[in-house]
C-alpha cells in the first residue's frame, strides 16, 4: 500500500482572515486570503470575480498589471483561475478619511457556475491620543485631573492602568466604547481597576501588559459586566489579567470576545469563597488561544469548598495551539470545541448539563478531572456518553461529539497527598489504557469473502501476560500461538514484542456458510483484562464479493488519437462501507483523462498520471469515463491500475496498448495563416477543427478565440450570433457542430488604425486534449476583396453595389448607395 496517498480539498474554498483594523486613509494589504478550486484550475475558461466594499478604496495585480476596478470600491471582471488568484494575493485596502466600520465583500462564479461568497469586516479608528492614569485626584474615572492628558479617554484613546499610584480607579454605570484600555503590570505591585456596571462597547479592547506577569492586572467586578458585540478582552501575550468579584456574585455578559493569547492567564472567578457563583452568559466567543483561561477560583482556594461558576453557552467555545481551560463550575449547555491540542480541567464532579458537550476531541486533546484524593476514576463509554465513576458514584458523564469507541479514550491517574486527577486522552490507535489494564489496538471491523483469507495483522497488544484470540465460527491462524488452526488460539508467556510480531501473523478463515462473525481478544494483564471484539463480514459464495478490477484485455489506437478505456471495479466491501479509497493509474508516454461522478475533471487528467484518494461511487465514475490520448510516436504501452480498498485490499491490472502509426484522427485546428484587412474593415477567418473522438463522443468542447484590438463574430450552425460576438472574445462551451459552425462563419472586423494583431484559438475536447492555432493578421491601406463583406451566417448572401459616378472612369469605381448592378457575395466565399 502507497506511503503516501494524496486527498482531494473540499471544492471550492475561499479562506479569508477574520477581520482587518486600520487607521483613517490608511493603505493596508490584505493578506490570508486563498482561494481552492481544482475544477477552476484545471478549466481554461473564465470565472467570475466581484470584490467591492462601501467606505474604501480596492487595488490589486493581475497578468496584465493593474487589476480592472482598482482604485475604486469594486473590482468586478471576468478572469482566469491564475488571475483570479493574483488579484486575490496582491489586494490590497485603502480606509477612507473618517473613522468607522466597513466590510470587504467576496463573491466568485467559477466556469461551472458554482458560487463562492465571504466577508472581511474592517474596523477604521482613529490613532487616537493615550491617556495614562494617574489618580492624582480622586478614584474617579471621569476626572480629567486624573489622567496625564488631563482629559478623559474617549473613543479611539489609549488608557494605560499602571501600578503603584494614589488611587486606584473606579468607574460605573458606563459603556466604554472605542478605547484601548492597556493594564501595565508592573513591580511595584498589580494595578487595581473597579467596574461596577460596566459595558465593553463595540471596538473596545481590556488587555493587559506583559511588563510583570507575576503581578497580575486585575479588574474587580460588581453588578453585570458586558464585553458587547465588537469588543474584546484578552491580555497581551504572556501577561496576566484577573477579572474577580469580591463579595456578590457578578453576571458577565459576553457577546464579543474573550481570548487568552500564547503563554497568557485570563483569570474569571469570584475571590469571596462565601459568595455565590458568577455566572458568565456566552453568546460570542471565549477561546483558549496558547494560554490559561480560568473559570475558577484563585490557586489558594479549594474548590470543592467553593461556590461553582455557571457557564451558560449559547456561543463558540474553543481550545487550540495548546491551550487550556480550567473550570469550577458547570456547562449548562453548549460545547465545548477542540480546534487543534489543548486541554479541559473540570475541577467539581458532573461539570457538564445534559445539552453541553465535547467536540473535536482529538490527538494530542486532554480532559483533567478532580476526584476525591488517592482514587482513580474508571471510566465507561456507550452512546457517545462517557461516565466517570469513582468511589462507586457517578463522579462526571460527558457527551462527545464524534464517533468514539470506548477505545479511543485513554485513562491516566495522576495523585498526590494533596488530591487526585482521572486525565482522559485520545487513543489513536484505538487502545484503551489504564492501571493495570492492557491495551489493545485492532481494526473496528473486517470483511472477506467466502472461502477466503483475512489478514488481522494490525491488531496489537501492550500490558499483556497471556490471554486467549476467539472466533466464533471458522478458523484462526498465528504464528507461535497454542491452537493456530483452531477457532481459538492461546497466548502464554511469549509477551512484548514477539507478541506483536506473532500478531502480525494472525489471520482468518471463514466457515463454509458463515456470513458474519466475531474475533474476540481477551488479555490480560495482572488483576486487570480488556476485551475487544472484531465484527466481521462474509460477503458472496466461495471467492465471491472480493475486489475485481474489470479492464479491457487491451487497446489500439492511431498516434495523435484518442481512445476509450472505459472499465469498472466491483467490491462489496468498499460499496458497502463510508470512507476513502485510493485509485492510481499510469502510463509511459501518452495522455490520461478521466471525470469524477459529478462530471469534473480529476487531478492529474491532462497529464500520464491520475492519483487520488475518493469515495467508491467517484472511483467508479473514473475508471467508466477513463480516455487514452497517444502520442505522436508509435509503439507500445501500458495502463497500470492500482486500487486499495478501506480495509487495506489492493488490487492492480494492466492495459497494454498498442500505438500505431498515421491516420490517427487526432485533433487539429485548420486556420489560415494569415489575414490581411483594412482599417475599420471586416475579413472572414474561415477554418475547421476535426477530431475523430470529439464527434464520435457526447459532451460539450470548449472553444476560446481572443484577439487584442479588433472585434469577433461568428454565428453557430443554427445561424444565431454566439455568445461574445462584437467583442474581442468569444469563450463557450458546445458540440462539436457548433464548434466547426463558429469556426467556418468567424470575422474579423479591425480597429480604426493600421497594425497587427493576432487572432488566438484554444480548443478543448471531452477528453481535455487541448490544440491551439494561431492567424497573423495585417491592418493596412490595402484594397478590400468582396468577400471581406461577406456577413456573417452559414447560408445568407450579401450584397455590394458598386457605382460609377459620371466624373470617374470604371477602373476608379467605389461603392455608394446608388442602384447599379448588384454583386451577389455567397457567404464564405473569398
Amino acid at each position: 500500500m502507497p506511503g503516501v496517498k494524496q486527498t482531494m480539498p473540499n471544492d471550492p474554498t475561499l479562506s479569508l482572515p477574520p477581520s482587518e483594523q486600520t487607521t483613517p486613509d490608511t493603505t493596508i494589504p490584505i493578506s490570508g486570503i486563498s482561494y481552492q478550486d481544482s475544477f477552476a484550475a484545471s478549466d481554461p475558461g473564465q470565472l467570475s470575480l466581484s470584490i467591492n466594499d462601501s467606505g474604501g478604496t480596492l487595488s490589486a495585480s493581475d497578468s496584465g498589471g493593474t487589476a480592472s476596478g482598482s482604485g475604486g470600491n469594486s473590482i468586478t471582471l471576468a478572469a482566469s483561475y491564475a488571475d483570479v488568484t493574483d488579484i486575490l494575493n496582491s489586494l490590497a485596502y485603502t480606509a477612507p478619511a473618517a473613522p468607522g466600520s466597513d466590510t470587504i465583500n467576496f463573491d466568485i462564479w467559477d466556469q461551472a457556475g458554482v458560487e463562492t461568497t465571504g466577508t472581511i469586516p474592517v474596523t477604521v479608528a482613529s490613532s487616537g491620543n493615550t491617556e495614562t492614569w494617574t489618580g492624582a485626584v480622586s478614584t474617579d474615572w471621569n476626572t480629567p485631573g486624573n489622567w496625564s492628558g488631563n482629559a478623559v479617554p474617549t473613543s479611539g484613546d489609549t488608557a494605560v492602568i499602571p501600578d503603584k499610584t494614589p488611587n486606584n480607579a473606579t468607574l460605573a454605570n458606563a459603556t466604554l466604547t472605542g478605547e484601548d484600555i492597556i493594564v501595565n503590570t508592573g513591580t511595584a505591585g498589580p494595578p487595581t481597576v473597579s467596574f461596577t456596571n460596566v459595558t465593553l462597547g463595540a471596538g473596545t479592547k481590556l488587555e493587559a501588559s506583559n511588563a510583570a506577569p507575576q503581578q497580575p492586572g486585575t479588574i474587580d467586578l460588581a453588578g453585570t459586566f458586558t464585553i458587547a458585540s465588537g469588543a474584546t478582552l484578552e491580555p497581551q501575550s504572556r501577561a496576566s489579567l484577573v477579572l474577580q468579584s469580591l463579595s456578590d456574585a457578578t453576571t458577565i455578559i459576553n457577546a464579543g470576545s474573550i481570548i487568552s493569547p500564547a503563554f497568557s492567564t485570563l483569570a474569571i472567578n469570584n475571590a469571596d469563597p462565601s459568595a455565590s457563583a458568577t455566572t458568565l452568559d456566552n453568546t460570542g466567543l471565549i477561546l483558549a488561544d496558547g494560554g490559561q483561561l480560568s473559570l475558577e477560583q484563585t490557586p489558594s482556594i479549594n474548590p470543592q469548598s467553593r461556590a461553582p461558576e455557571m457557564l451558560t453557552n449559547q456561543g463558540t467555545v474553543e481550545i487550540t495551539n495548546n491551550g487550556q481551560l480550567w473550570m469550577n463550575g458547570t456547562f449548562v449547555s453548549g460545547d465545548v470545541t477542540f480546534n487543534g491540542t489543548g486541554f479541559v480541567a473540570l475541577l467539581l464532579s458532573n461539570s457538564f448539563g445534559s445539552s453541553a458537550a465535547v467536540a473535536g476531541f482529538g490527538q494530542g486533546d486532554s480532559i483533567m478531572l478532580g476526584l476525591d484524593a488517592g482514587r482513580q476514576g474508571q471510566l465507561s463509554y456507550n452512546n457517545n456518553t462517557m461516565t466517570v465513576t469513582n468511589q462507586g458514584s457517578v463522579a462526571q458523564t460527558i457527551n462527545f461529539v464524534g464517533p468514539y469507541t470506548a477505545g479511543n479514550f485513554e485513562n491516566n491517574f495522576i495523585g498526590n497527598s494533596v488530591g487526585a486527577m482521572t486525565s482522559i486522552s485520545y487513543a489513536p490507535d484505538g487502545g484503551y489504557s489504564g492501571i493495570d489494564t492492557p491495551d489493545i489496538s485492532a481494526p473496528a471491523s473486517g470483511t472477506v469473502a467466502a472461502g477466503g483469507s483475512l489478514s488481522l495483522g494490525s491488531v496489537a497488544v501492550s500490558n499483556a501476560t497471556s490471554g486467549t484470540i476467539d472466533a466464533s465460527a471458522g478458523t484462526l491462524f498465528m504464528n507461535g500461538a497454542t491452537g493456530s488452526g483452531t477457532s481459538q488460539l492461546v497466548v502464554g508467556s511469549t509477551t512484548g514484542a514477539q507478541l506483536n510480531a506473532d500478531l502480525a501473523t494472525l489471520a482468518y478463515v471463514p466457515a463454509a456458510g458463515e456470513s458474519s462473525g466475531i474475533v474476540a481478544l481477551n488479555i490480560q494483564y495482572g488483576s486487570g483484562s480488556t476485551t475487544r471484539e472484531i465484527p466481521i463480514t462474509v460477503s458472496g459464495s466461495s471467492g465471491g464479493g472480493g475486489p475485481t478490477l474489470n479492464e479491457p484485455a487491451s487497446e489500439t489506437v492511431a498516434t495523435g488519437g484518442t481512445a476509450s478505456v472505459s472499465g469498472s471495479y466491483s467490491d462489496s466491501f468498499a460499496a458497502g462501507n463510508p470512507g476513502s479509497l485510493f485509485l492510481g493509474i499510469t502510463d509511459s508516454t501518452a495522455t490520461l483523462s478521466a471525470k469524477d461522478a459529478s462530471g469534473n475533471a480529476v487531478a492529474g487528467s491532462g497529464t500520464n498520471s491520475i492519483t487520488l484518494t475518493t469515495d467508491y461511487q467517484d472511483l467508479s465514475a473514473v475508471l467508466n469515463s477513463l480516455t487514452y490520448t497517444a502520442g505522436t510516436s508509435p509503439g507500445s504501452d501500458s495502463i497500470s491500475f492500482d486500487v486499495w480498498n478501506q480495509a487495506g485490499v489492493e488490487t492492480t491490472d494492466t492495459v497494454p496498448v498498442t500505438v500505431t502509426s498515421g491516420g490517427g484522427g487526432g485533433p487539429t485546428l485548420s486556420e489560415p495563416a494569415n489575414a490581411s484587412v483594412a482599417p475599420g474593415g471586416t475579413v472572414a477567418v474561415g477554418g475547421n477543427y476535426s477530431d475523430s473522438f470529439a464527434q464520435g463522443n457526447s459532451g460539450s468542447l470548449f472553444i476560446g478565440i481572443t484577439d487584442s484590438s479588433g472585434t469577433l463574430s461568428a454565428t453557430d450552425a443554427s445561424g444565431n450570433a454566439v455568445a461574445g460576438s462584437g467583442s474581442n472574445s468569444i469563450a463557450l462551451n458546445t458540440d462539436f457542430v457548433d464548434a466547426n459552425a463558429i469556426l467556418n462563419s468567424l470575422h474579423y472586423a479591425a480597429g480604426a488604425s493600421s497594425g497587427s494583431d493576432t487572432i488566438e484559438f484554444d480548443v478543448w475536447n471531452q477528453a481535455g486534449v487541448e490544440t491551439t492555432a494561431a492567424t497573423a493578421v495585417s491592418i493596412g491601406a490595402a484594397s478590400a476583396a468582396l468577400a471581406d463583406f461577406a456577413p456573417a451566417g452559414p447560408t445568407t448572401t450579401g450584397t455590394v453595389t458598386p457605382t460609377t459616378p459620371a466624373s470617374t472612369a470604371p477602373s476608379s469605381m467605389v461603392f455608394g448607395d446608388t442602384t447599379t448592378p448588384t454583386v451577389v457575395v455567397p457567404h464564405g466565399s473569398t
